[in-house]
């Protein structure tokens, strides 16, 4: 008698791995004293990531052509999805504002380009250059990017996966989702959510 053969299938999704580096990174800045920009611009780099890997197995789930429409900007694809469902996106207000400006952030760090920032007077050529050698000088919209900064996005991080995700009638939660597991076998089908 031959023996009985399980089989297990995994539904990975990208926003698995981005969701859950991003968390990650979330509770280890949590034990970080002082944050600078340095140790939150991951985050919102991962915040970025993981939106974009959301909205991409949203449209996968939903529309057919998804494969030809999945290299377009993020902002047509939210638009895509929008018009799927019969709405128009409000880019301008809660929660789909929080998309623009964490987009317009990610752009700014890999499209940026130099920007000549101007420092402060000192009376002598040595606090100049001391100040030059030690200062820790950055565009404004670098140095906004601090503690409070990290709290609000990661709040408005939530909200905004959790309206993508009601959009298509998903749980609130479902982004969080790490792989769907079917196991095949004699007699039974298992589905569970891992």
């Amino acid at each position: 008698m031959p023996t009985p053969s399980f089989k297990t299938h995994i539904k990975f999704t990208a926003q698995r791995s981005t969701v859950s580096a991003l968390y990650h990174l979330l509770n280890s800045l949590e034990s970080t004293q002082k944050k600078t920009p340095s140790d939150i611009l991951p985050a919102a780099i991962l915040m970025a990531f993981s939106i974009e890997s959301y909205i991409n197995n949203i449209g996968a789930s939903h529309i057919a052509i998804w494969g030809e429409l999945e290299r377009l900007p993020w902002k047509n694809k939210l638009a895509i999805l929008h018009k799927e469902r019969k709405r128009n996106p409000e880019w301008q207000h809660y929660p789909l504002q929080f998309a623009t400006e964490i987009f317009r952030l990610r752009d700014r760090l890999a499209h940026g380009k130099a920007e000549l920032i101007e420092g402060p007077s000192f009376a002598s050529r040595q606090e100049a250059i001391d100040f030059a050698r030690d200062g820790d000088v950055e565009p404004k919209w670098i140095s906004q990017i601090d503690e409070t900064w990290l709290q609000e996005a990661r709040k408005r991080f939530d909200e905004l996966m959790e309206y993508l995700s009601l959009l298509f009638g998903s749980s609130p939660t479902s982004y969080f989702q790490t792989s769907t597991v079917h196991i095949t076998g004699p007699h039974a089908v298992t589905n569970k959510h891992a």
